[in-house]
């Protein structure tokens, strides 16, 4: 089995592909339109996986000790089953999740995820291509969030990871897609709008005085086959400017995980050539740090602009 890439024109997202991909333009889904629910049930795990999890979590603590970078096993939710009702919506029939969610731990979570093999990986993909439970797999599927905030002044914000949390050219920007970004914990009470309030609030500063919950918007959901993650993209309009955040969010709770914020226009070619690792700032060229970005750039892309120009600025077909 090989792990398959997604495409759309020059760009290549390695290993993930489209769960929930409902961001044409002007569309998206609002907190009434996802049900969410939760169970208390405990997963059991085979010996095999057991043994793979804990080999690999010693190497990662391990590693961890010698950088000074240590890490927590903090609760997650994982995703027992996803599916979905269908609706029309302005005349085009739209896809509404149906998750349902269960206990699991981040040590559980990047343990298993090394214990894959491709026969997995491709189970994997089919039951999430199919709707189906994917409570039958020997690892948990967590979900996580990324969050685009967009300024009252037309403004993305990105955001320079230091090295520790992801990785690029040490001459360059490594750019994740957002700072308010975060995984499902037991205190979102299986709910990801409230992740991404959470995030907001613990990178940016950003509290509900900016904007609206009823506002945050689903734009669509993505299945991460390197990490076995769900990847939920989501998107804020701010009622402050970028020269705002800037002043502020070095107050932020998570602040000492950037560098710094970066400003990216909510432009079709700017956003187009960071896909295409062409965008070339004042001082540095942005690194894109995970196929996370690339999907979220991507589905943005769709929620702003038509078709025909997307593929245009992508060269090729989407």
């Amino acid at each position: 089995m090989v792990c398959p890439d997604f495409k759309s024109g020059r760009v290549v997202i390695e290993k993930m592909l489209p769960v929930l991909f409902c961001a044409g333009r002007d569309r998206s889904l609002c907190i009434d339109d996802v049900i969410t629910s939760y169970s208390s049930e405990e997963k059991t795990y085979e010996d095999t996986f057991i043994k793979s999890r804990d080999t690999e979590i010693e190497t990662k603590i391990t590693l961890s000790k010698n950088t000074g970078k240590m890490f927590d096993n903090n609760d997650l939710y994982r995703v027992m089953s996803i599916g979905y009702r269908r609706e029309d919506r302005d005349g085009t029939r739209i896809r509404f999740p149906e998750i349902l969610f269960g206990p699991t731990n981040f040590f559980d979570f990047i343990g298993f995820g090394s214990a894959l093999g491709d026969k997995d990986i491709e189970r994997c993909r089919l039951l999430m291509d199919s709707g189906a439970s994917i409570d039958s797999l020997s690892v948990p599927v967590p979900l996580g969030t990324n969050t685009f905030v967009v300024t009252s002044d037309g403004i993305i914000v990105l955001s320079h990871r230091k090295s520790g949390n992801y990785f690029g050219h040490s001459d360059d920007f490594s750019i994740h897609v957002s700072v308010a970004e975060g995984m499902l914990r037991p205190q979102d009470r299986a709910n990801p709008f409230n992740t991404v309030s959470r995030g907001l609030y613990e990178e940016l500063y950003i509290d509900e005085s900016l904007y609206s919950v009823s506002g945050i918007k689903l734009l669509g959901i993505w299945s991460d086959l390197v990490r076995f993650q769900l990847n939920a993209v989501f998107v804020v309009n701010i009622d402050a400017s970028f020269a705002d955040l800037q002043s502020a969010w070095r107050l932020a709770p998570d602040a000492g995980e950037n560098f710094d914020i970066i400003s990216l226009p909510l432009d079709i070619d700017d956003i187009a050539s960071v896909l295409l690792d062409e965008f070339i700032s004042e001082k540095h060229k942005f690194v894109l740090s995970s196929n996370h970005v690339s999907s979220s750039l991507l589905t943005l892309m769709h929620h702003y602009f038509l078709p025909g120009k997307i593929r245009r600025a992508l060269g090729g077909n989407v």
